[in-house]
């Protein structure tokens, strides 16, 4: 459903992060991502969007990581 509907999804990730960057303001707060079970192309993209941000940041399992074969990590 999302990658038949990607446009319409990244739009609600844009709208989701600039809505975080207001709430948070200038408090010295991250929201985090975590690795689960592997991301598929279309998280990736918005991932990578949250990212550029610094409200968001990225937290790496690496017992996740383990479980999924290491699918996520770039060699």
């Amino acid at each position: 459903m999302y990658e038949r509907n990607l446009n319409m999804y990244l739009d609600c990730c844009k709208q989701f992060r600039s809505l975080c960057e207001k709430w948070i303001g200038n408090a010295n707060i991250i929201i985090t991502i975590e690795n689960t079970d592997g991301f598929l192309e279309y998280e990736k993209t918005s991932i990578d969007y949250l990212l550029e941000s610094p409200k968001f940041g990225l937290t790496w399992d690496i017992g996740h990581s383990k479980a999924i074969g290491e699918t996520d990590v770039q060699i």
